[in-house]
Formats: structure tokens, sequence, C-alpha cells
């Protein structure tokens, strides 16, 4: 579900999974993450699972609070999993709103009954945050989107004055599943293919149904432009799954490791999923890396938190406001710990979820998965500094070779830097030597591959005041 024009509008689903719809500052983050195509639509619908999937393996003993930085993939998952499953449990008292269901007839019964229970369930959960009433339109083709607008006379963005009458301001595809949300009405496509994964259709109800909390706490869905797409989608694609499981219908580990087909290079960096890419063919990474980010914002503070960054926008703050006013961190600060946590998190232990590594990326989604670098940085902007980079590398005369991120591994102690060859102290720059006051070598790229180094951030590595690490 890809956000298709730049708001919390029209996704397109890819076979594996879907969401909806920089400034760059030297600190080797860069400031700044629907329409996913899969292969059509089943008419069969699978029954509930009788239990849900919230089991937290035995060797899930790391508890991630306090904005901590080293978990494995599975430990971030089970636990926000388990989190949303209590507050779901908690708030699962039903709705007051009113629900007006609008069905092509190329729906089945079977369907249009899935859809009212998700829909009902995800407006009781979320019943203090969503609009009174709301609009869901469900079937295939864009001639009965568009009439349900003008017979209904449905509220749709100043975009679908341009010749169609789309609840996103674009036309539906159908040839594929596809999902949509403005204001408080929702379109739910299912395509025209007769074999589609459940999972994926199922999905889009409670994605779009939270696309609408979005907005109403906004204010409106022309609000969420100013939500970075990594929030936008990547919460929606967390409420999609965790909703799925906990109604026992699909594991959410399943529907994450069988929708995404990798986890995304940690080089990119969640900020740069501040806005949708304008280049095309690129893997939406704005989901993946957005929903494992919501899993982070959840466990370190809670679902109601989450809800309150879009409170607050709709209140007139601007989104690093409303997100340090309810998350009680600052913005620039969750970057840097997320990107920190997330490359932590591949190098620890990934399970069975394959990463940008050992990636599959099927050809039938026209996705560029030649791509790692979208910011077309160098390396060692790449690496997650806690402190600002000069925008080129600035070196001494130390006679070692700086231009390769391999020369080095990354040390556990200082003392170990005169066995590859190195000195210290090295400073990340000239400025940060002189703000020191010492005598060091500056190297930019020595010091981002050995920046843990540098315990009390003045920019330099195993200078006076840094603490020993072994």
């Amino acid at each position: 579900m890809l956000s298709a024009f730049g708001i919390a509008g029209f996704e397109r689903y890819c076979g594996a999974q879907g969401s909806h719809g920089g400034n760059v500052r030297k600190i080797t983050l860069v400031l700044t993450v629907s329409a996913l195509a899969i292969s059509g639509c089943s008419d069969q619908v699978s029954e509930p699972e009788t239990e849900s999937s919230v089991v937290l393996d035995s060797k899930t003993e790391n508890n991630i609070s306090d904005w901590s930085m080293q978990f494995t993939r599975e430990e971030l998952m089970n636990q926000a999993l388990s989190k949303s499953h209590e507050y779901f449990a908690k708030n699962d008292q039903g709705t007051d709103a009113t629900i007006n269901y609008f069905f092509e007839d190329s729906v089945v019964d079977a369907r249009r009954e899935r859809v009212k229970a998700l829909a009902t369930m995800t407006m009781g959960i979320f019943s203090d945050y969503v609009y009174s009433q709301q609009n869901i339109v469900a079937g295939t083709t864009q001639n009965f989107m568009t009439s349900v607008v003008i017979d209904n006379d449905l509220t749709i963005p100043p975009q679908a004055n341009q010749g169609t009458h789309s609840l996103c301001g674009i036309e539906v595809w159908e040839d594929l599943a596809s999902g949509c949300n403005w204001d408080n009405s929702s379109w739910l496509g299912f395509g025209e293919v007769p074999h589609q994964e459940m999972h994926t259709v199922d999905s889009v109800t409670p994605h779009e149904l939270f696309h609408s909390a979005q907005s109403n706490l906004a204010k409106g869905t022309f609000a969420l432009n100013f939500v970075p797409v990594w929030l936008v989608e990547g919460s929606a694609e967390f409420m999609g799954y965790s909703l799925l499981d906990y109604a026992g219908y699909y594991p959410y580990e399943n529907l994450a490791q069988e929708d995404w087909h990798y986890l995304p290079n940690p080089a990119t960096g969640l900020s740069f999923w501040q806005t949708q890419p304008s280049a095309s063919g690129l893997p939406p990474e704005w989901y993946s890396m957005g929903q494992i980010a919501t899993e982070y914002l959840i466990l370190n503070t809670d679902i109601d938190s989450l809800l309150s960054i879009f409170t607050y926008v709709g209140e007139g703050l601007e989104f690093h406001e409303a997100f340090e006013k309810a998350i009680g961190l600052e913005l620039i600060k969750f970057y840097i710990i997320f990107d920190i946590a997330y490359e932590n998190m591949l190098e620890e232990d990934t399970g069975d979820f394959r990463t940008f590594e050992n990636r599959l990326c099927p050809e039938k989604y026209e996705w560029n998965c030649d791509i790692d670098n979208y910011r077309n940085l160098e390396w060692w902007q790449l690496y997650p500094v806690l402190v600002p980079l000069p925008e080129e590398a600035e070196n001494s005369d130390h006679g070692h070779k700086t231009h390769q991120h391999r020369v080095t591994p990354q040390l556990d102690a200082c003392e170990d830097l005169n066995n590859f060859g190195g000195s210290y102290p090295m400073g990340v720059s000239f400025e940060a030597v002189e703000r020191a006051g010492i005598d060091a070598h500056v190297s930019t790229q020595w010091y981002v591959k050995q920046f843990k180094l540098d315990t009390n951030l003045d920019g330099i590595v195993c200078g006076p005041g840094d603490e020993p690490r072994l």
C-alpha cells in the first residue's frame, strides 16, 4: 500500500505486502520511510487460526526498553506484538461509529464478512480516535469507486478533480489489489486476478482504517503530508499485521517474513524515508523500515504515545515538535538511536529473515534492488556516527590508507589501534582536534570506523575523557 502521490493515499500491493497511502545533516545520518503489486485476489477466504501467535520464544530474555540498542529481530517483533495485544484486548469494546459499506457485486459474501469483522474490530479498538462515521468502499474497478464517490458525495482530495473521481486522486489499478484512505473513506481494491495471497488482501482493512484514525487525529488526511512517510505507512503496516494476528487469522511473524523479501540496508537510515523517493522502481522500504521503527517506538513508549504524535500534528505543531512532545525524545536523537539499534539488530540475529545482503527481489515487481545507497554518500558517511562529520573527509599526513572501509575492523579497545598501524588520539576533523586543544592525528574515515571508542562524543577517538572499552 504505497502512497502514490505523497499523502496517505493510494496503495498498490506487491505480492508480498503493502501499506499505503533531506535535508542532510552531517552526522552520517540523513534527517529526513501505497501501492504494492501482488498477483491478484482469491475468492476463497481461509478460516482464522484458533490461537494467536503471540508466544514469546523461550530464548527471548532481553527486555527492550529505555531505548535499548541491542536486540534480535525476534525479540523486537515478539515483544512489540505482545504489548500491542495487551492494548487491543483492553480496548476491544466495540464501536459506536457508523460504518457505511459499499460492496461491488464482484466481492463474494465470504470476503464481505471478513471485511466487516476486521472493520468492526479495528474501529472498536481505536474507537476514541476514529471518525464517528466511516465509509468503506470495496470492489475491483475504477468505475465502481467513481460511482460511489459521486453518488454519495464522498470527500476526495483536490487532485481528484483533475479527471477522475477517486478517493486518492488517482485511478485504480484494476489488475492488482489496492487500498487507500482519504479522511473518513477507505477504498479496498481486490483486483481481478483470481489467485491472491489472502492475508495481504485482509490486512488492507485494518491498515486503511488506521490511516483513517491518523487522519482524524491530524485533523484531515492532508495534514499527513507533514508526517514522515515511514511513520504514516510503517505504523499502519504494523497495526494491519498485528490486528490480523490478534484476530487469529495469520501469525505476525509469518506475515512479516512472507510479505517483505528482506530487511533493508541500514545505510539509508530511517530519516531518509521521511518522504517517498521520487525515483520510480525503488523497493518500498519505507513500509518495512517504518514497521520496525514503529515496533521500537511502541516498546519504548506505548500505542497511546504513538497516536499522540498525530494528535499534536492536528493541533498545529510541526512534526519534530509533535514527536518530541508525544515520545519524550528529540526526533534527531531518535533517528540516531534507531539507526544504531537497527544496524546492531542485523548484526545480532535476524532469524529466518533475509537481509539486504541475501535478499529476494522478484522481477515481476519491477523493483530496482541494485540500489543500496539511495543517498549516494561515501562509505564513511553511512555509518551511524553520533558527531557531525565534515562534508569532505579530512586527513592529516599520517601515512595510512583512508579510502577503503575494510582497511581495519572495528576495534574494542584503544590499545588495539596500534596493532593495525593506527595511532591515537584520532580526530574526526581538524575542527574537532582544535576544539579539544590536543595533539592528535585527523582522519575522518579512521574515526568513523572506530567511533564507538569516542565515549564522550567530542570527535576524538581515545582522547582525554574517553572511557576505556574492553
